[in-house]
Formats: structure tokens, sequence, C-alpha cells
């Protein structure tokens, strides 16, 4: 700019596309949609279930095109002997952060099937080491039933509308000259992470109820899914009443 004032200015744009899979087995859960065999099953008012890629929409979250990075650097000279320097960027985090390297982003193509130690939070034992699994190992469903796809079994996978993360970093600088080879220099440094991935358990009781309730969510009361899930914590005659005031009661709570 002058004698004094050096300016590095600089925008990155960045655009990745998000992972897809040769046969389209990935899947996002969605909030809203309507697992339609296990409401007419059940009788409740149930909703949120996974969504699966199709042709026509392969990733479980869209492409995120607003992905701009600007740079900003400076370097003043107060004097012959003092400078003052400084810089800031935005840093977008790739999407490979936001993906295990295992299959829980597929659960409906990778099923494991639950042992069933107790129905009642450990109060009662249900399943025996020596009969593990009564019911047999659960078939790997894959996309047929749409929204009731694992309906009684624990999910870990996407969210849909998934934003990638991003990091602002910055830091400012002064430099002094002393002279006989002796240089003073102070700096700060600093960043902000914003979205960085992490796993949330959505399937919880809300903090009002377990702080009025605590004794009573143990209680027994009959399963609306009994019949409909044939394995797992759900597979019973009854449940803990806090598992039918879940967000989503046709999973299993965390």
């Amino acid at each position: 700019m002058n004698q004094k004032l050096t300016l590095n200015l600089g925008i990155r744009y960045n655009l990745e596309t998000f992972f897809t899979d040769r046969y389209n087995h990935l899947a996002g859960f969605d909030y809203n949609v309507v697992p339609t065999q296990a409401a007419q099953f059940s009788g409740l008012n149930l909703h949120g279930g996974m969504v699966f890629a199709t042709a026509g929409a392969r990733s479980p979250s869209d492409t995120y095109k607003k992905a701009f990075a600007p740079r900003f650097g400076l370097a003043y000279s107060l004097n012959s002997k003092t400078v003052l320097r400084g810089g800031y960027g935005i840093f977008w985090l790739p999407n490979n952060l936001t993906v295990t390297n295992g299959n829980g982003n597929n659960p409906a193509y990778s099923v494991a099937t639950p042992f069933n130690s107790s129905i009642d939070n450990g109060i009662t034992p249900a399943d025996r080491l020596s009969n593990p699994y009564p019911n047999g190992l659960l078939a790997i469903p894959g996309s047929a039933a749409g929204a009731d796809t694992l309906i009684g079994q624990g999910l870990g996978m996407y969210a849909q509308g998934l934003q990638p993360g991003y990091m602002q970093q910055w830091n400012f600088d002064v430099q002094r000259d002393f002279g006989g080879g002796l240089v003073f220099d102070i700096a700060y440094a600093g960043s902000k992470g914003t979205k960085l991935p992490v796993s949330l358990a959505i399937n919880r009781i809300p903090d009002t109820i377990w702080m009025t309730q605590k004794v009573a969510l143990n209680a027994a009361v009959p399963n609306p899914f009994y019949g409909f899930v044939t394995t797992g914590a759900l597979s019973g005659p009854t449940i803990p009443l806090q598992q039918t005031l879940l967000p989503f009661p046709q999973f299993p709570g965390r």
C-alpha cells in the first residue's frame, strides 16, 4: 500500500460434494418422516426415521455452496525498529471429518443383533448368556421398509441438512529490534470453531420430565410395539414408562 503498510488479501472458495455410495446404501435421519407401519400398529403419533439415498438424491446431505474463506494479513512499520503484524482467515473442514471410519452411518446395511440384558433398566434379567439371542440374529433389512426400517433398534447416522464446520483463526504480533542482534516479539493467536462435528443423543427425555418423575420413569407399562418389534429392548410385553416419553419412542433412548 505504501512504504509502511503491506496488505495480503485473498479469498478461497470451497465446493466439496457430499459422499455417495456406489449402491446408494447411505441414509439420513429425518425428524419429520412418519414410520407408517409402526404408527398404525402402535396407534401412536410417531415421527422420525430413516430416509434412504436414491438415484436422484444419492447423499444424506446436500452439497454446501456457501463455503467462502477470506484471508487477510497485514504488516505495518511504526518506525524503523518496530513492526505490527496481524492476520485473519476462515478454514472450512473437509467432509471426511464428519464421517467415521466404520459402518455406523449405514445401519440398514450393517446390523448388529443387540443382547437384551433387561427391559426395566437392569432390575430384572431378560436374555441369558446361555441363550443370548432367543429370537435369532437380525437380517440386513436394506431400504425396502423405508422409514419403518430398524424400528425398535438403536441408530447412529447422519442428520439431514448437515453443514460443514469451519475454523476462524487470527493473530496479532509486535516485533521490536533493540539492536545488537536482540529482537523482542510478543504475539497473540486465537481460534474459534463453528458447527464442528459432534455426535448428538437426540432421543432423550426432556429435563423437566426427568427431574419431576425420576422414580416413576422405571414403572412398567404395556408395550405398544409388542409383536411388531421382535428383538431388542422393545420386544417384550412391557417397557419402562420413560420409553413412551421419548421424542422418538419407536427407538431405544440414550
